[in-house]
């Protein structure tokens, strides 16, 4: 499932489906120096991640304060 946020529809948003695509999530971790897990969010800006979170933690709410703090 995608969060798609309606008032910052300029911000792209990917899925990477891991069981097909498992070369693409290894480089995705190591790019970003993050420990791969899966399901898995992240907010990346300038190649870098400003944040993360797995399994529970990924709501619509932890996505929402991740943009509004990180991405100005």
């Amino acid at each position: 499932m995608m969060y798609t946020n309606p008032t910052r529809s300029d911000l792209d948003k990917y899925v990477v489906t891991v069981i097909e695509n498992r070369n693409v999530s290894n480089e995705i971790a190591s790019d970003l120096h993050i420990t791969h897990q899966s399901p898995q969010a992240f907010l990346v800006q300038n190649k870098k991640a400003l944040w993360n979170a797995s399994h529970s933690k990924i709501t619509g709410q932890a996505l929402e304060n991740a943009i509004k703090n990180f991405i100005k």
